[in-house]
């Protein structure tokens, strides 16, 4: 690659994301700083000047950033981005972050566990040699620039909702699944893509958005999912789909009466629906929650929220046969009702309920081997 020191280039990278190896989707690369540095950059143009930009990045002591992430396009990675392309490799970020956070670890202390805030991006443009930095941020009516600063000058830490010692394993099946899904003009394409965009939102660990203001976004997830935005009874139309996604799943009754009126049969997924949406409407219409009427505690809500859009979006790309179910997505499904049940959402709670529900998976196909059907 010829360069020139008036030649403006731009690098976009997350400093908070640390990545075990490369990743390539639909022309874009996530590659680890400094370690594939030599792929994308083999005669070291770009090094002092990449080193330069990052170190304004501290960790939690204070010192730079020394592990991140890259997203760049494979021939030209260090390319003056034009809105489109900047525009598509943030779409591509939401993709992954989704297939990160997707595979977390919950009610296990020091198990990878991400939110949307370790993948903070920046597009950073740059000139060679060029030794100043001028950040763009947005405001309400318009942007403002931010110039007159050194790299380095400015210093911006991680924050406390990044820490930790895991590298992102993204699970690259569902990323190509949510790309190849996301380039169609279907509804069900809108409807993910909106979906994982009020996901994010709800799931940055940030201190300034309140856990009622997260169950909001998460209910509008669901909607977006579920397609339900134009229904006057969002509640009764989620409750009656979501359990549809989870046919030939494992699942489990309950004759528990739900908030909803209903003394009737039904699983466990739907009890939660109706008590989520109840809680989501009270904290938007301002109405009075008695927490001693719910069998989960808003906390749980939240939990069980994540893991059931996830697995949700899971269902939904397999029904559409872009997407293969691994064997931790089928326990994921087959334990949700199990896991629900009577609330108490402890580790070992969910520890075992995939266990159990492996275990009886196995056995209805041992029986279904030994008595086919006739």
């Amino acid at each position: 690659m010829t360069t020139h020191a008036n030649t403006p280039y731009t690098v976009t990278f997350l400093p908070w994301l640390r990545l075990q190896e490369s990743i390539e989707t639909n022309g874009v690369v996530f590659w680890p700083f400094p370690l594939e540095a030599k792929k994308f950059d083999p005669g070291k143009q770009f090094k002092d000047q990449l080193q330069l930009v990052f170190r304004s990045y501290k960790d939690q002591t204070g010192k730079p950033i020394d592990k991140l992430t890259v997203a760049s396009f494979r021939n030209h990675p260090f390319k003056h981005l034009t809105s489109e392309e900047a525009e598509l490799i943030t779409e591509l970020v939401r993709l992954l972050v989704f297939s990160v956070i997707a595979e977390n670890q919950y009610y296990r202390q020091g198990g990878a566990y991400f939110n949307s805030t370790h993948f903070q991006h920046i597009h950073q443009r740059f000139q060679l040699g060029s030794k100043y930095v001028a950040p763009h941020t947005r405001r309400r009516d318009g942007s403002i620039l931010h110039g007159g600063y050194k790299h380095g000058e400015l210093k911006f830490s991680i924050p406390l909702q990044a820490w930790g010692r895991h590298d992102a394993r993204p699970n690259t099946t569902l990323l190509h699944s949510l790309v190849a899904l996301s380039n169609q003009t279907t509804n069900d394409a809108a409807a993910i893509r909106q979906a994982i965009d009020w996901f994010l939102l709800a799931n940055s660990d940030a201190e300034y958005v309140s856990e009622q203001t997260e169950v909001i976004l998460m209910g509008s997830a669901f909607e977006a999912l579920f397609q339900v935005q134009d229904i006057q009874e969002k509640k009764a139309a989620l409750m009656n789909r979501l359990p549809k996604l989870f046919v030939g799943c494992l699942s489990k009754k309950t004759k528990k009466a739900g908030l909803d009126g209903s003394k009737g049969m039904r699983s466990w997924k739907i009890l939660w629906m109706d008590e989520f949406y109840w809680l989501r409407s009270k904290i938007v219409h301002g109405g009075k929650i008695n927490s001693a009427r719910m069998i989960w505690s808003l906390k749980e809500h939240l939990t069980i929220a994540a893991i059931i859009l996830q697995i949700s979006v899971k269902l939904i790309l397999a029904e559409k046969g872009c997407y293969s179910l691994s064997s931790d997505d089928e326990a994921c499904a087959d334990g949700i009702d199990h896991f629900l049940a009577n609330g108490k959402l402890p580790e070992s709670k969910l520890l075992k309920t995939r266990r159990n529900v492996r275990l009886d998976r196995a056995a209805q196909s041992a029986w279904a081997t030994l008595h086919p059907k006739k």
